[in-house]
């Protein structure tokens, strides 16, 4: 990615004019955020890693030392990190960074780092919005290691008889999928981060692609993995179902590098698709919306992709997605009139998307069924057209953070995830919370949210916030929101990530949701595995 911001230098998904427009009116958006133009300039604390450290070691590996490499492993992809890299003042950076080529160097590699108390970080696609790849030393002030995992890449079997596939885990989701492509398969997970996320990452921190609905978590997918520590690499799983003890499998879903470097991992994987069907429907309130949501999770017809935005997040899209030609605005006014007339006038109304995947027969029959439903619902079918074009855009959307925080908007995410019965409440406390704090700050504020990813028992909730940054203290500014929303989302029945993993900004809330019980359970694991504490301290656990 660019070191900066999101994505690959030179490429972008700019706001249209009349979506600029409306954020800089919105906002009150007075003047532009420039950034530092190189990262030479960025700075960082002193790095006390010695290069001669890992050559008296005997270990043939490079050890990088630039500032350039340290930057571009300093954070993840958060509004707080963004901002410190526009800045260019970093308070953390790793002192060195490793790229470790074959399980047998990273296994050495983490038993000196144990021996000489250097803390080691991994590091896979640095998407991380929660700090989960932030360089901290721990309890005392120790030199950091960052161990870039982007050599360890191979594929090592993929198994069509049983659809599973055994990779390493320093692999990129577009290279996992065409490795696939040949044998027809699929792992199905598709997050926002897809192009710049690696298997480590997605396994690290439970992620939920965006066909999450129709394919499964990444948790639902992992069959077994190999973990390295400092002592040896541990192995676990393998097998479509056992009895042999607890599920010591799960330990490692989610564990942020605590309990070991995950450096390879055997997938269970789908058919690919043959067909892939796209389809929108309106529904008057998000309220109905969701109430249809909630058919459609214990239904026969299970869309791979599904997702509502409230009314706001529906109006902002056809802002930023406006028709692109006379003729189709004509076609498109015409539209909004009738469903206006029809009671879902535009902006007012919820816009639902959803995909169906798979064998041709089965994609179609599965979207006719859902239609109906949603129909007979309440919804009004808006055709395919607004689903296509979101398929087609959706890994592009995060560039257009870029673009709003150089006109000098703040803008960030977060998700939780709760039970039907609790959803209404939470959607509305926890927007309330947002708005209330991006307001208290001196700005206005523009809150969205979407349903994403469907269970029987319930749904997740993704919020998008927007405001004008305090250009004297953005980070405090972002703070105050994020804790609002935090305490919001544990007093109103949700979890504190859905899928964004807990790292060290949500720790917090994180200790109060497990409980003292389970977090000392943790913290055992956590000594066993790695007695020195030299694994990415700080993430998940103190």
């Amino acid at each position: 990615m660019k070191w900066w911001g999101w994505g690959a230098p030179g490429r972008t998904y700019p706001l249209v004019p009349t979506a600029r427009a409306y954020f800089r009116t919105a906002l009150e958006l007075r003047e532009r955020w420039r950034r530092q133009p190189e990262i030479e300039r960025v700075r960082l604390p002193e790095s006390h890693f010695d290069p001669d450290w890992l050559g008296a070691s005997k270990l043939d590996v490079d050890l990088h030392t630039s500032i350039a490499e340290r930057v571009r492993h300093a954070v993840g992809r958060s509004y707080r990190d963004l901002v410190r890299l526009r800045t260019g003042s970093l308070p953390v950076a790793p002192d060195a960074v490793v790229y470790p080529d074959s399980p047998a160097q990273l296994q050495r590699l983490l038993a000196l780092a144990a021996e000489r108390d250097w803390v080691c970080v991994p590091f896979g696609g640095g998407t991380s919005v929660v700090g989960g790849v932030e360089a901290r030393s721990g309890a005392k002030d120790r030199p950091v290691l960052t161990l870039d995992l982007s050599r360890l890449t191979r594929v090592l079997e993929i198994d069509e008889l049983s659809r599973t596939a055994t990779v390493e885990t320093g692999i990129f989701g577009p290279a996992l999928e065409a490795a696939l492509a040949p044998h027809r398969l699929t792992l199905g997970h598709f997050p926002q981060s897809f192009e710049f996320s690696t298997l480590g990452g997605w396994i690290a921190t439970r992620s939920a692609g965006q066909a999450s609905t129709g394919y499964g978590r990444i948790d639902e997918r992992v069959l077994g993995l190999a973990a390295t520590r400092p002592s040896g690499v541990v192995q676990v799983g393998g097998y479509p179902g056992s009895a042999a003890g607890p599920d010591l499998l799960s330990l490692y879903l989610g564990s942020e590098g605590r309990l070991g470097v995950i450096h390879q991992a055997t997938l269970r994987l789908h058919p690919a698709p043959r067909a892939a069907l796209a389809r929108a429907v309106v529904f008057r309130s998000f309220a109905e919306g969701c109430n249809a949501l909630r058919e459609v999770a214990v239904g026969e017809h299970r869309p791979t992709v599904i997702r509502l935005s409230d009314e706001a997040e529906s109006a902002l899209f056809l802002r930023i997605s406006p028709p692109s030609s006379a003729t189709r605005r004509a076609v498109f006014a015409v539209g909004k009139s009738y469903l206006a007339r029809r009671g879902y006038p535009l902006p007012g109304s919820c816009i639902m998307l959803l995909t169906c995947e798979g064998e041709e027969r089965t994609a179609v029959a599965r979207m006719r069924g859902l239609r109906r439903m949603l129909v007979r619902l309440g919804g009004l079918d808006l055709g395919a057209a607004p689903a296509e074009k979101w398929r087609r855009d959706r890994f592009s959307h995060p560039y257009l953070r870029d673009e709003l925080l150089d006109m000098g908007a703040m803008v960030d995410t977060l998700e939780t995830c709760s039970t039907w019965a609790w959803l209404p409440r939470l959607y509305g406390a926890v927007s309330q919370a947002i708005r209330q704090a991006i307001v208290a700050g001196g700005s206005k504020a523009i809150v969205l949210c979407h349903v994403s990813h469907l269970y029987e028992q319930g749904a997740s909730l993704y919020f998008t916030f927007f405001g004008r940054a305090c250009r004297d203290a953005p980070e405090s500014q972002w703070q105050e929101i994020k804790n609002a929303a935090s305490e919001a989302i544990l007093r109103n029945g949700g979890t504190i990530t859905h899928h964004h993993a807990v790292g060290y900004e949500h720790r917090p809330w994180f200790d109060r949701e497990v409980g003292e019980a389970n977090l000392q359970t943790l913290r055992l694991l956590a000594a066993e595995a790695d007695p020195g504490g030299i694994l990415n301290p700080g993430k998940l656990i103190a």
